[in-house]
């Protein structure tokens, strides 16, 4: 399954490095890249720069995904090595119990006999 998000990954940026060169010439007017506070707003800006900025913002929002993914996995890996822990512990404790006597057997008679 990695290697197909990988694949789709490597399509997504040919198609999007392919649609640059098309449109290398082309200019965006007004590119609003902030709009709380004081704006930010850049003027008379090439295509190519309005697709390098937005692919540098998706490479950014992915890391801040994998980052958090990352921690998530390393907490469970955490907690499941606790559990590891006690359950060896545990396993330790049935080990050590002594022997009892075993239980004798019941044999049921059937009431045809």
């Amino acid at each position: 399954m990695w290697f197909l998000s990988l694949l789709l990954y490597i399509i997504l940026t040919i198609i999007l490095i392919g649609f640059s060169l098309a449109n290398a010439g082309q200019t965006v007017s007004e590119l609003v890249l902030w709009e709380w506070g004081d704006r930010l707003v850049l003027e008379q800006v090439s295509l190519v720069h309005v697709v390098l900025i937005a692919f540098f913002a998706g490479v950014g929002l992915l890391l801040l995904a994998q980052l958090g993914r990352e921690l998530s996995l390393r907490r469970r890996l955490r907690l499941e090595e606790r559990r590891r822990l006690q359950l060896d512990q545990e396993l330790a404790a049935i080990r050590h119990l002594p022997f009892e006597e075993p239980l004798p057997r019941v044999v049921r008679q059937d009431a045809n006999d």
